[in-house]
């Protein structure tokens, strides 16, 4: 048997906002966390896994200048990358 892979085609013009259940596997996780610095608005990311690579990404994502709120007992994390830009100050 073959692998099925799902995508989504997404064409711009629309907001997008909701819920998305994804696996909490370091693999999922480092990536979507790395995917919050695109939004303009706090992203929640709940059951995250307490691993030493989401720490470290945690802190690299914190010296740009997003705040990160953490609560490893439920293992909820909330970035807020609205001050958050590419360019140099």
């Amino acid at each position: 048997g073959g692998i099925l892979l799902e995508k989504l085609i997404i064409q711009g013009g629309n907001r997008l906002e909701g819920r998305v259940r994804v696996s909490s596997a370091k693999n999922a996780v480092l990536p979507i966390i790395a995917g919050t610095l695109l939004a303009s608005t706090p992203s929640k990311l709940l059951e995250i896994p307490n691993l030493e690579d989401v720490g470290t990404i945690c802190q690299v994502i914190e010296s740009l200048g997003v705040k990160i709120a953490r609560n490893n007992a439920d293992g909820e994390i909330v970035f807020d990358a609205s001050t958050f830009s590419v360019a140099p100050t």
